[in-house]
C-alpha cells in the first residue's frame, strides 16, 4: 500500500492547531481567574479581582446588599497603602481592608459608626465615618467627627467639608479629635451661575494644593476649583470662584459622579455608549476615554494619585482592581 504524502501546507496547519488551542485555553483561564466577560473593553486594564461576596460571607456570614465606597488610602504612619471597601450587609455596615496589589484581606471590621468618608486624618490614622482606625493594627481605636463629610488633613488639623444646594460647610478640628469641630464663618459657594444648585462631589488636598469639584444638578455642569496651597484656599472661603488659581468648567456631564485625579477629571458619558472620559484641567478638553459597561457597577472610584480605579460588580459579586488607561 502506498502512503500518500501530506502537503506541507496541511502539515503546518495541523501543527498550528494545538498552539492555537493552547493559547485560547490560557486566555480563557485568565479571563475566568479575573472573573471578566470574554474580551470586555477593560480587559487590558485589569489588575485583578476577587469574589467579594464570598470573602465577606466567609468572615461572619454577612450578605452584601451594597458597596458604598472603595478607596485606596496611604498613611505615613502605616508605612503602606490599603484598599478600604465599605459594604452594606444584612448584619450592618462592614469594612474589609485589602492589600491593593494582591487583594489579600488585611482586616475586617464591624465596629459601630462605620460609614463615609474613608480617609486619613491629620495624625495619620484611618477613618471610616465616625470610626477611627489604628494605622498599624488596623483595629478601631475610638471615634472622630468626620461622618458624612470630605476629610482633608491640613496644617496639623482636620478640615471637614460638606456641601449641597450652594451651602458649603467647612469645619476644623484638632489632629487628635479631642473636641467637636468648629464651623468656619463662610458665605457659601460663590460660583458662575446659580450657586444654590451646586453640590460638592469631590475634594482633594495634595502637594499640588487644594481641589474642589462641584456639580450643577440642573444644567449638567461640572466645576473644578484649584488653589495653589491650603493657606490660599482657607483665605478664599466665601469667594471661592473668584479667588481660585485654576478653574475647569465641563458641560454635559450626565450625573454627579466624577473624580479628581492628578492627570485630569474623570466623569461618565452616555452619548453613544457608556464611557468614562478623562478631561484636562484648565480648558476641560477631552483627553481620552474608556468604554465601560456601567449597569451593574457599584462603588466606582478613582485614586487621585492614579494608582488605579476600582468597582464592584453587583451581578457577579466581584470586586475589580483596574489600572488607569492613560
Amino acid at each position: 500500500m502506498v502512503k500518500e504524502n501530506m502537503p506541507a501546507s496541511r502539515m503546518r496547519h495541523r501543527r498550528f492547531l494545538p498552539t492555537v488551542a493552547l493559547a485560547a485555553g490560557l486566555l480563557l483561564s485568565g479571563c475566568e481567574f479575573l472573573g471578566l466577560d470574554i474580551f470586555p473593553a477593560t480587559l487590558q486594564n485589569a489588575k485583578g479581582s476577587i469574589d467579594l461576596d464570598s470573602r465577606v460571607a466567609g468572615q461572619d456570614g454577612a450578605a452584601i446588599s451594597s458597596v458604598e465606597e472603595i478607596v485606596r488610602l496611604s498613611s505615613s504612619a502605616a508605612g503602606k497603602a490599603y484598599l478600604f471597601v465599605l459594604c452594606g450587609t444584612d448584619l450592618g455596615a462592614r469594612l474589609i481592608v485589602l492589600d491593593p496589589e494582591s487583594l489579600a484581606t488585611e482586616a475586617y471590621l464591624s465596629a459601630s459608626g462605620l460609614g463615609t468618608p474613608l480617609a486619613v486624618d491629620a495624625s495619620g490614622y484611618f477613618v471610616a465615618g465616625s470610626a477611627r482606625i489604628d494605622p498599624s493594627s488596623l483595629a478601631p481605636v475610638g471615634t472622630d467627627f468626620s461622618s458624612g463629610a470630605f476629610l482633608l488633613p491640613a496644617a496639623s488639623m482636620n478640615l471637614l467639608l460638606s456641601g449641597s444646594n450652594g451651602a458649603l460647610n467647612i469645619k476644623t478640628c484638632d489632629a487628635a479629635w479631642s473636641a467637636a469641630p468648629v464651623a468656619l464663618p463662610i458665605s457659601g459657594i460663590s460660583v458662575t451661575g446659580s450657586a444654590s444648585t451646586y453640590n460638592l462631589v469631590d475634594a482633594e488636598l495634595s502637594e499640588d494644593g487644594a481641589l474642589l469639584l462641584l456639580f450643577h444638578d440642573t444644567s449638567q455642569h461640572e466645576l473644578e476649583l484649584g488653589f495653589s496651597d491650603y493657606s490660599h484656599f482657607a483665605a478664599s472661603i466665601g469667594s471661592l470662584s473668584a479667588a481660585a488659581d485654576t478653574k475647569t468648567e465641563l458641560s454635559g456631564i450626565p450625573d454627579s459622579r466624577a473624580w479628581l485625579c492628578a492627570g485630569g477629571i474623570v466623569a461618565p458619558s452616555y452619548d453613544n455608549d457608556s464611557r468614562l472620559v478623562r478631561y484636562g484641567y484648565g480648558k476641560g478638553a477631552s483627553l481620552d476615554s474608556r468604554q465601560f459597561r456601567s449597569e451593574w457597577v457599584r462603588g466606582l472610584s478613582f485614586d487621585y494619585g492614579e494608582k488605579g480605579w476600582y468597582y464592584y460588580d453587583s451581578r457577579s459579586g466581584r470586586l475589580y482592581a483596574m489600572g488607569v488607561w492613560w
